[in-house]
């Protein structure tokens, strides 16, 4: 990712670059999308349109027994001309994708070790997928993209109709001239 003067540019695009990803990571896909929603839709409208959202909260028209992420970025501080970035993606399931039967539960334990249920796994996954590329945690900013040190994990009540839980992470950006040097 090229980096610009206005750091306030790549919100936008870290949140694209972490749903192409989601979408390409085949576990992550599994978890969140078993199964395309709309046959009229590609696989890749399918993640973007019913599964995997740019905003902090789902829309009203996500529908019964379905999983999907909500991805959020936010400055919540500057230090001199560093700009922190919170990345916060949120998990969440609704009616029978929350409850997997045992032998789904064991499935996903043996092939991949993970456990819990489906949001702990997917969050498992979604880690997984962030951490895998040592360049991609380094896509975003001057530092590596790291689990956030205040509340890296945390459970989300927003109404009874969902159960979801947030990752988050930060980095760390530096605006840049146009020479390619660290703006003073």
């Amino acid at each position: 990712m090229e980096r610009s003067k206005n750091p306030l540019e790549t919100l936008g695009k870290i949140k694209d670059t972490l749903s192409d990803l989601f979408f390409e990571d085949e576990l992550v896909q599994k978890l969140i999308m078993p199964v395309p929603d709309d046959s009229q839709l590609s696989p890749k409208e399918n993640w973007t349109s019913c599964h995997c959202f740019d905003t902090a909260v789902p829309p009203a028209s996500v529908k019964e027994d379905q999983a999907f992420l909500c991805l959020e970025t936010e400055a919540p501080l500057t230090a001199g001309a560093a700009l922190q970035v919170r990345i916060t993606i949120h998990a969440y399931a609704r009616g029978s994708m929350l409850r997997m039967t045992e032998a789904m539960k064991q499935e996903y334990a043996s092939a991949y070790g993970l456990s819990g249920n489906r949001i702990d796994m997917a969050l498992a996954a979604i880690h997984r997928a962030v951490t895998a590329d040592e360049t991609l945690l380094r896509t975003f900013g001057t530092g590596m993209m790291q689990l956030a040190e205040e509340k890296p994990v945390t459970s989300l009540w927003q109404d009874e109709r969902f159960y979801g839980k947030s990752l988050s992470y930060t980095i760390c950006q530096m605006p840049i001239s146009p020479k390619g040097q660290v703006a003073r």
